[in-house]
């Protein structure tokens, strides 16, 4: 008699609402010293398919990476490459006014990275030849601040393959007013997140003026202060958008939040954008106040939150939809009149099988599902928004209570501010890398958190990076002088065996990776193993 035993397959993890915060094993440290590494300090992190970590940073003096110099040119960024056994493989510097807010790897190897620049930059490269970018210019001048972005393809052995960069420029509607008076930094585009799906890399941005981009046009909005076209100011869009892994060509949005109609008297525009996205669906998330016009895939929304140009207490709104067709838009509001450091984001995307989790910020009040939502602890809090990825349909919101303590300025006591900055899911829990600043945006230090779907709870070192796949997580920590990557391993659950007692020896065997893409040659790690009927969870 033939026996089955069914579950769910490819399940990367299994939902965060039945899931503990996981036992990690140390698999190693290592530690490198580069001097005057950001006092902000941020440190994308990547963990490919075989289990090499490629950590990300900014730094401002040469300092030398397994025998090799890198090179700084003010405060320049950094790709460095560590081996399974953490031994040191390559590093390559991008050379000038750069920082790199994202990275991720493909099912090959290569490494993709975001991020924005001034000035010119070059990127750097094991061999072959640097590739060349310049940033915004205005009156035939570079412009001091890093208003541009690029994102770059490196191969596994640190080869620069490409680099396509986003330059801004004003809007040519406000120029030509006569009444606009930008300064440095008021126009940009900024990357703040990446990831690779099949054969498209995925970016989102928040972006003010124009940049052009192939035939693709990304434009900010604007605010006429007083009306009459006096005084006019710049304001956000955002965008999540790719590009062909291949060669970085073929430019399209994906999912577009911008303003339905420039404002008069209120400062409407959008505050943040994040996405995640799994087999060619784009999850996005966004955040603002204001009319908007909203696409997502052939999805669009019209979604309004009430902004107050008189008082201030604006009305934030954060929106989630999917690129699947005839999905639904999620909303959710809170208010703050905190003009002056108002604060509501959503710092992070995950899909863990039919979950899809939204890691947020606010202040003043959480938004909620029903009835009142809860008011902050000290300065901001953290939130977790559990959605039906299938649905869209919101499913529950979880503040975290958390005070952040408080810094003396100029003799008062004022309540520190804490902002997440990255999420990763590992092993079904949430580790949650936060930022905290002082009342005047002064860098506090780090705060990491696990979320296990209902708690939340101190980690014990805080990161300025994280990232996890195929049970190996790495862990990394910056100061101004040294850089600590720490890596475990941790058994993944959430998938099943699936089997039945039929003869399935003569079937051929094939892998897949635990995101459910085929994998003909597979790197030690954890993969399904599928013949026939059978399927397994196996080490290599």
């Amino acid at each position: 008699m033939k026996k089955t035993f069914i579950t769910i397959l490819f399940s990367s993890a299994v939902a965060v609402s039945s899931a503990a915060v996981p036992a990690l094993s140390s698999a190693g440290s290592r530690t490198v010293n580069i001097p005057l590494e950001a006092s902000h300090p941020s440190n994308p992190v990547a963990v490919d398919r075989k289990g090499d970590i490629i950590v990300t940073g900014v730094f401002e003096q040469d300092f030398s990476f397994n025998g090799s110099p890198l090179e700084a040119i003010g405060s320049s960024a950094y790709i460095l490459k560590y081996n399974q056994d953490l031994s040191e493989a390559w590093g390559v510097a991008l050379v000038g006014a750069s920082t790199i807010t994202a990275i991720d790897t493909d099912s090959e190897g290569n490494i993709y990275v975001a991020g924005t620049f001034a000035d010119e930059v070059e990127f750097g490269t094991t061999f072959g030849y640097p590739i060349i970018k310049e940033g915004m210019m205005v009156d035939y001048a570079y412009t001091m601040k890093e208003n541009a972005s690029f994102i770059a393809k490196y191969n596994p052995d640190g080869r620069v393959l490409a680099v396509e960069s986003f330059v801004p420029e004003y809007l040519p509607a406000l120029v030509e007013t006569g009444m606009y008076f930008p300064e440095d930094g008021d126009v940009y585009f900024a990357i703040n997140h990446l990831e690779v799906d099949g054969d498209r890399v995925y970016a989102s941005a928040l972006y003010t003026g124009t940049t052009k981009h192939g035939d693709v046009d990304f434009d900010g909005s604007y605010y006429d202060a007083w009306g009459g076209g006096f005084y006019f100011m710049d304001m956000r869009s955002a965008s999540v958008f790719s590009l062909s892994t291949a060669d970085l060509s073929g430019c399209r949005k994906d999912a577009n939040f911008a303003i339905a109609y420039p404002a008069m008297f209120a400062m409407e525009q959008a505050s943040s954008v994040a996405f995640t996205v799994e087999n060619g669906v784009v999850y996005a998330g966004f955040v603002g106040t204001g009319s908007f016009s909203m696409q997502v895939g052939g999805n669009s929304y019209d979604p309004y939150f009430y902004a107050d140009g008189d008082t201030g207490n604006n009305e934030y709104g954060y929106v989630m939809a999917s690129s699947a067709p005839g999905s639904a838009m999620v909303s959710l509001s809170t208010k703050s009149d905190n003009t002056n450091s108002a604060i509501f984001t959503i710092a992070g995307l995950v899909k863990s099988g039919d979950a899809l989790y939204a890691v947020g910020n606010f202040d003043k009040t959480c938004p909620a599902v029903n009835g009142d939502g809860v008011d902050a602890t000290g300065g901001t809090d953290i939130f977790v928004a559990d959605v039906n990825a299938s649905s869209m349909s919101l499913i529950s919101v979880t503040p975290y209570a958390h005070d952040e303590g408080s810094t003396l300025i100029n003799g008062e006591t004022r309540p520190n501010y804490e902002l997440a900055r990255s999420v990763a899911a590992i092993d079904g829990a949430l580790y949650i890398n936060t930022v905290v600043n002082d009342f005047n945006r002064n860098y506090v230090g780090p705060a990491s958190f696990w979320y296990d779907g209902g708690s939340y709870s101190r980690a014990q070192v805080p990161a300025t990076g994280v990232a996890a796949t195929n049970g190996v997580a790495a862990m990394v920590q910056s100061d101004m002088s040294t850089l600590s990557i720490n890596k475990y391993s941790y058994q993944q659950s959430g998938i099943t065996d699936i089997f039945d007692d039929s003869d399935d020896a003569d079937a051929p065997v094939e892998y897949y990776d635990l995101q459910g893409r085929k994998v003909t040659d597979p790197a030690p790690g954890i993969y399904i193993r599928r013949q026939g009927k059978k399927v397994q969870k196996v080490k290599i």
